[in-house]
């Protein structure tokens, strides 16, 4: 099963971007049931206000040396948090794509 981190952008608007970012994984979800969609404002939300956000950025980015690919979310480029995760994945060779480039799910 292939495993997407799904880089979303998260500050600034958060309620919205949080919603926003679940509604692509569910979206994804049902498009491709033989998939994992690892939704990273959801999974590192019972951290947030207990420690620095480069604590939460340094989880996200131990999550991505796991995942097959690293889908980029429509502003990923106007957010820091998301543009250190695609360097990140670049240095770590982990694809940066956008969800037309969804690789094969087997």
């Amino acid at each position: 099963m292939k495993k997407i981190f799904v880089s979303h952008p998260f500050t600034g608007n958060e309620k919205q971007n949080r919603s926003d970012a679940a509604g692509i994984v569910a979206s994804l979800q049902y498009e491709h049931p033989n998939m994992q969609f690892i939704n990273p404002l959801e999974v590192f939300r019972p951290m947030e206000g207990l420690c620095d956000e480069y604590i939460i950025l340094a989880a996200c980015m131990n999550v991505i040396l796991g995942c097959d690919a690293v889908l980029q979310c429509d502003g990923w480029e106007k957010s820091a948090g998301c543009r250190a995760e695609a360097a990140f994945a670049i240095v770590n060779e982990v694809p940066c794509i956008d969800r037309d480039d969804l690789p094969d799910e087997k």
